[in-house]
């Protein structure tokens, strides 16, 4: 266990060294990677259901250390968030199974305000519903 831990903060602060530039374009090749088809198939080959994505996890925790930690947003479930070099938002989720993202700040806006959208959305559908379905 302390293997991996030494060796995770030796890719922490290998990956510190670089312009902001030459991070970001590591953070494209490891969602490049994780994203791609091959990678999935890859895992499903080895008889794995989810992914192991280690760079992710590599990422929030540099995102930790050297990150800006931001504000738990309502309509968004993770339990930690991380700015990276004014650029890169680093999430954790939570769940039965924890998983790391990885997104630019504009895309997590637009994603945010499609989920904003659709609530909105979805309980204006409510309101407008008979009152034994809203009760129920």
């Amino acid at each position: 266990m302390i293997k991996n831990i030494n060796k995770t903060q030796k890719w922490i602060d290998i990956f510190h060294s670089y312009t902001p530039e030459k991070r970001s374009e590591i953070i494209e090749k490891i969602k490049k990677k994780y994203n791609s088809k091959e990678y999935s198939q890859r895992t499903m080959r080895r008889g794995l259901i989810e992914s192991e994505e280690k760079l992710l996890w590599v990422l929030l925790e540099y995102g930790k250390i050297y990150g800006e930690g931001l504000k738990q947003s309502t309509y968004d479930f993770c339990a930690e968030r991380w700015l990276i070099d004014g650029t890169w938002i680093v999430k954790r989720y939570a769940f039965q199974d924890s998983f790391v993202t990885v997104e630019t700040k504009e895309v997590e806006a637009i994603e945010l305000e499609k989920l904003i959208n659709w609530k909105k959305e979805h309980y204006e559908k409510m309101d407008n519903s008979s009152p034994n379905l809203r009760n129920s």
